[in-house]
């Protein structure tokens, strides 16, 4: 989960508000995952990952979905860029046979990649 156009956000608003920024996504990413086998993490400046887990790891576009909506729904401003502070998610699933952590990790690195050159603020699979 990368928060778009952040950068632009930081140097705008300064960076006390970027930390305020953060907080409010990871929050509303965690809300989106309530009660749901979900870690959520921090990884690095403005990008969260998601390990689902269980029955939830059956439907991951559902989830990613959830959360692009619940950031989208914040209604944050975002200065730099009009409109208000969103997401973007690339997702992969793991099909167990011998995939590595590391692995994994990369396919979901490049469906972000795809949803930023999809014009940002949205979801895309691996």
């Amino acid at each position: 989960v990368d928060v778009d156009h952040f950068k632009a956000y930081n140097d705008r608003c300064g960076h006390p508000a970027g930390d305020s920024c953060l907080q409010l996504v990871a929050r509303a990413l965690q809300r989106a995952c309530t009660g749901q086998s979900i870690l959520l993490a921090r990884y690095g400046g403005e990008e969260f990952v998601a390990l689902l887990e269980g029955e939830v790891a059956s439907a991951p576009e559902a989830v990613a979905e959830a959360m692009h909506h619940a950031v989208r729904n914040l209604g944050l401003p975002h200065p730099a860029r009009g409109g208000v502070v969103t997401v973007s998610i690339g997702l992969a699933a793991s099909s167990g046979l011998g995939e590595t952590p590391g692995s994994l990790l990369a396919r979901a690195d490049n469906a972000l990649y795809q949803a930023k050159a999809d014009g940002r603020d949205c979801v895309r699979r691996a």
